[in-house]
């Protein structure tokens, strides 16, 4: 039962060749972790499948200041401007001595 829905949609995208899947998850209050693992596992076996995924989330009904971001420097510019310090992480040049700052003294 828990992955019913998996099963039918991994039969579906077998039988084709290109498929946009759109989900409408805005009034989801709870989900089921072993079908949300099923329902992945289906589309990651066929990704190259999947000309399109859109997902219409909760998330933003959750909680007003979440925001999902796809763009890095986007993401990098939002979080600089709430802890500036921050680029000391986001920057690969200063990891080894942000992580072991005494190596910095040798």
């Amino acid at each position: 039962m828990v992955c019913e829905f998996a099963t039918r949609l991994g039969a579906l995208v077998a039988q084709s060749q290109a498929i946009c899947l759109f989900c409408d998850r805005s009034e989801l209050k709870y989900y089921d972790l072993l079908a949300r693992s099923a329902f992945a596992r289906v589309v990651l076996s066929h990704r190259r499948r999947f000309t399109s995924i859109v997902i219409l989330t909760w998330a933003t009904t959750l909680w007003e200041p979440i925001e999902i971001l796809t763009e890095a420097d986007v993401f990098e510019t939002r979080l600089l401007r709430k802890a500036p310090l921050a680029m000391r992480k986001l920057d690969p040049k200063t990891w080894f001595s942000a992580v072991w700052p005494a190596a910095q003294s040798r």
